[in-house]
């Protein structure tokens, strides 16, 4: 998927859509990601929490 980035501020914003979110298993509300390199790639992985390591 090819995305561009959004003007934001003095920043740039990379849109992640509902789908992409859905996916991921991603709720925004409640859950929080961990970015990250691997060369010239940017990596987006769901951070797991005590309680759903626990499951």
């Amino acid at each position: 998927m090819i995305k561009k980035l959004s003007k934001s501020g003095s920043s740039y914003s990379l849109t992640i859509t509902k789908t992409m979110l859905e996916i991921l298993g991603i709720d925004p509300k409640n859950d929080f990601v961990e970015l990250r390199f691997e060369g010239e790639k940017l990596i987006v992985t769901k951070v797991k929490n005590k309680q759903q390591e626990n499951e």
